[in-house]
């Protein structure tokens, strides 16, 4: 993504991976506790639309 320009350089990418790790796993909390299946598609819709992978 990085080579492709659509990721800036200057993004630490550890602590971007935890946090997409963690919009994850509570959309999947969420699905599982709740049956409520748009809040883990919503998850993917904004990780996503950051990286401009529609």
């Amino acid at each position: 993504m990085i080579e492709n320009h659509q990721l800036d350089e200057s993004i630490n990418l550890k602590k971007k991976r935890r946090i997409h790790c963690a919009m994850i796993e509570g959309g999947i909390l969420l699905l599982v506790s709740r049956q409520n299946t748009p809040v883990l598609h919503d998850v993917f819709e904004v990780i996503k639309q950051q990286y401009h992978l529609d």
